[in-house]
């Protein structure tokens, strides 16, 4: 009999409601934050408006990703395929590095013809517990030829 953890994973991904606002904690915090650092005057609204465009960019990011989710699909040969509806299936290759905690994982792909890696971050608000497990479990122990 087939384990279970072997069968395909298909998950949607859409960014977490938590980690967005975190973030833009994060991004005001650091705009209060200059103003009492030693910086010269006039570098002070500079960054602080590239910390604002920041936000706002992934504001957008956020917003987009919430509208459309990415679709994402584990097969049983540790392949990752990006489906979008009206668009060919595109092959992703998972970078090393990732990071895999019951709380989070953080993911990076190398996506083909594209200069930026696709960076997913998956939390429990932003997908199905027992889905996020199986996905954890299968990441940390990638399947060999003798469990296929």
């Amino acid at each position: 009999m087939e384990s279970p953890l072997a069968l395909p994973l298909i998950f949607f991904y859409s960014p977490s409601i938590r980690l967005f606002l975190v973030q833009g904690v994060i991004h005001l915090g650091a705009v209060v934050c200059l103003w009492p650092t030693l910086l010269p005057l006039w570098l002070k609204p500079l960054l602080a408006l590239w910390i604002l465009a920041l936000l706002v960019r992934q504001g957008r990011e956020f917003l987009r990703l919430r509208r459309r989710p990415l679709h994402l699909m584990l097969n049983r040969e540790e392949e990752w395929s990006l489906l979008q509806q009206g668009m060919d299936d595109e092959r992703l290759q998972l970078l090393p590095g990732a990071f895999v905690h019951p709380w989070l994982a953080i993911l990076r792909f190398r996506r083909v013809g594209r200069l930026w890696p696709l960076v997913l971050i998956l939390t429990r608000d932003n997908i199905e517990s027992e889905l996020f497990r199986r996905l954890r479990v299968r990441l940390r122990y990638p399947m060999g030829e003798e469990d296929k």
